[in-house]
């Protein structure tokens, strides 16, 4: 017996093979908090209506550009995406009667996390490799350049009458219903916002980190909870 013949070759030649990530994504998605049905929004806590009888016929392999980037595949890859993110967080309903064991053990399974690790690199690869070809950067640029350019923006935004999404949603063939799918991706944003800041505030405390963890109490409401933006239930 060789004993040093440890790892089996088969299967792929490389974890970022399309093939191995092709069957993580797929197995991520084949849930049944996952599943279509007849409901636009999802009537369950950790139900993400992630769509995998469509998601095993798109291909994420070559990455779109930035004019393609609102195609339905990309548009599910960020779905997707998003899901296998969550699962770095613990996420509790506010009111008792709304958690369902049998969802949580299966929202956050082990062998789901796995594959959502497996398949994030490949999906970010499809998403936001076009950036580097739409991002260029020009000119010398200084803290005092960025900082005069973010006040011009906004100067600029504060000028508008109405709000691109505002104008959106009005001229859409359905304002109640572009609302609230506008309301809905905005909504669970602060709910999370604190805890990915907080990974990178560990183990430096220069001036950067201080002023990070201002930053990071300040979405924590300075330790009164009726302030940091959280739902009271």
């Amino acid at each position: 017996m060789d004993k040093s013949a440890v790892v089996d070759q088969r299967l792929v030649s490389a974890f970022d093979s399309p093939v191995l990530a092709r069957d993580a994504i797929l197995y991520f998605a084949n849930s049944r908090l996952h599943y279509d049905n007849e409901h636009r929004y999802e009537q369950a806590f950790y139900g993400r209506r992630i769509r995998p009888h469509i998601l095993k016929f798109l291909d994420y392999s070559s990455s779109p550009s930035g004019d393609a980037i609102t195609s339905y595949a990309a548009f599910s890859a960020n779905r997707l995406l998003a899901s296998m993110y969550e699962g770095d967080f613990l996420l509790l309903p506010t009111e008792a009667a709304a958690f369902v064991a049998r969802d949580f053990d299966e929202f956050y399974d082990p062998n789901r996390r796995i594959a959502a690790a497996i398949a994030i690199p490949y999906l970010e690869r499809y998403l936001f490799n076009f950036l580097a070809q739409e991002i260029k950067l020009s000119g010398q640029w200084t803290p005092g350049k960025v900082q005069g350019y973010f006040l011009h923006y906004a100067a600029e935004v504060r000028k508008q009458q109405c709000l691109p999404s505002a104008r959106a949603i009005a001229e859409s063939s359905d304002p109640p219903g572009a609302a609230r799918d506008w309301l809905i991706q905005l909504a669970p944003d602060f709910l999370l916002e604190s805890s990915p800041m907080a990974r990178y505030a560990s183990g430096s405390y220069g001036a950067v980190g201080s002023s990070l963890f201002k930053i990071i109490i300040d979405e924590l409401g300075y330790g009164d909870f009726r302030r940091s933006g959280y739902p009271l239930h």
